[in-house]
């Protein structure tokens, strides 16, 4: 009799070791609040000395100074880009510092960069008449108005780019220079546009000097 008791016993034992052992893990509970703020990237400041231009930008982003502007007619370039870009497409912004030689306003200013590119065109067209396409700057104008940017005056223009479509928004820095700040405004190529567009917006609105 004792016997089965035992047995009974050890039974019981095994079965109660068997239901603790296989009972689910309570999980955390998560708040999302929290996990929002821990991903929410940190905001860096820039400034260049030379020119006074401030702005802000994401932390996962960073600042050059181009040795070469990509624009042969500026005199200084600051590119601000993403540091761990996708393999198919690096987002940038470009501010552009164009010497204003003559003092211009800044309605004049355009439309003289205009009538050098009306002039490179016309150029084009007699050398090589229909055998090549003389595509420049005025081509390739799909829209044109005036905005602010950094509290100024400014020009907001829309570049078509074969692939993309460019926006650059040229405003006064001074007497001396002339601001354009360039950066895609619609790019079928950028997996992660919508973001992107957000993140120029915000380096735009903090620009100061």
């Amino acid at each position: 009799m004792k016997g089965i008791i035992s047995l009974v016993l050890v039974l019981i034992l095994i079965i109660v070791g068997f239901i603790l052992l296989n009972q689910p893990e309570n999980e955390p509970v998560v708040d999302e609040e929290d996990t929002a703020e821990n991903t929410e990237v940190a905001q860096e400041n820039y400034t260049n000395s030379e020119f006074g231009i401030s702005f802000s930008y994401p932390g996962d982003w960073e600042v050059v100074e181009a040795v070469k502007p990509t624009e042969i007619r500026a005199l200084h370039e600051i590119v601000v880009w993403e540091s761990e870009p996708d393999p198919i497409y690096r987002p940038s912004l470009s501010i552009f510092v164009f010497f204003n030689e003559d003092g211009l306003s800044l309605e004049d200013w355009w439309q003289t960069w205009l009538d050098d590119e009306n002039k490179e065109k016309e150029a084009c067209v007699e050398e090589y008449a229909d055998t090549a396409p003389c595509l420049f700057l005025p081509d390739r104008i799909e829209d044109q108005k005036e905005t602010t940017l950094a509290g100024k005056g400014a020009i907001k223009v829309k570049i078509f780019e074969f692939d993309r479509e460019k926006q650059c928004t040229h405003t006064e820095l001074d007497e001396e220079y002339i601001v354009s700040v360039c950066r895609d405004s619609q790019n079928p190529n950028d997996p992660n546009e919508k973001t992107n567009l957000e993140i120029y917006s915000e380096i735009e609105n903090s620009l100061s000097f």
